[in-house]
């Protein structure tokens, strides 16, 4: 009995763990890209400038 306990909290266990790993497989894979059609639409903090690439927003380093 206590075999078959330990058994099936090791099963849930690993079943959590594989899709818990794939949901974080999948969210790491999503790209954040905010489309855009001038420099304007981009949203950067400060220090970054914005600039639209190709149709997608990009915060770059302000050079001195």
């Amino acid at each position: 009995m206590k075999m078959e306990e330990n058994r099936a909290k090791t099963f849930k266990f690993v079943y959590g763990m594989v899709i818990f790993l794939y949901l974080y497989h999948v969210a790491k894979r999503v790209e954040a890209a905010i489309p855009c059609i001038t420099d304007a639409n981009c949203p950067c903090v400060f220090p970054l400038k914005p600039r639209c690439n190709f149709g997608y927003c990009i915060c770059e380093e302000m050079i001195p």
